[in-house]
């Protein structure tokens, strides 16, 4: 009988793959220290396996903040330290920020497409901001 489970980075908890296997080879691979989760998951990269014992749990997301009318200003330093900001307004200009220290300040009102990279295990976000006029 074959078994779900899931092939991870042991620095992280990373999951790298899902496999299909047998208990027999799932045992072998651990024998050999090889770093192995076994259980079915839905979404393999929306989680990551930590701790002793091995636990799958769910990488924390960030929720895209609900702008206000122009100007509006958002608080960076809430955000997971070492995320990486990048925003593209309506004609293409991109700023990318990584000094979440200072706010940032939407003078002109518009729809912003934001990506923010944060650190593992925190999961990545796209964005739709829309600020309207005041």
């Amino acid at each position: 009988m074959r078994l779900p489970g899931l092939i991870y980075d042991p620095a992280d908890g990373r999951v790298l793959y899902s496999i299909m296997t047998t208990a027999e080879r799932a045992v072998m691979r651990a024998a050999r220290g090889e770093p192995i989760w076994m259980g079915e998951v839905e979404d393999p990269p929306a989680h990551y396996v930590t701790g002793e014992p091995l636990q799958l749990l769910p990488r924390p997301s960030i929720v895209a903040p609900v702008a206000g009318p122009a100007p509006w200003t958002w608080d960076l330093s809430t955000l997971p330290a070492g995320t990486t900001v990048a925003i593209r307004n309506e004609i293409g200009d991109t700023l990318e920020i990584t000094d979440l220290a200072e706010p940032l300040e939407l003078v002109d009102a518009g729809t912003y497409q934001v990506r923010l990279s944060p650190p593992f295990p925190w999961l990545a976000l796209d964005a739709t901001i829309a600020v309207p006029d005041a």
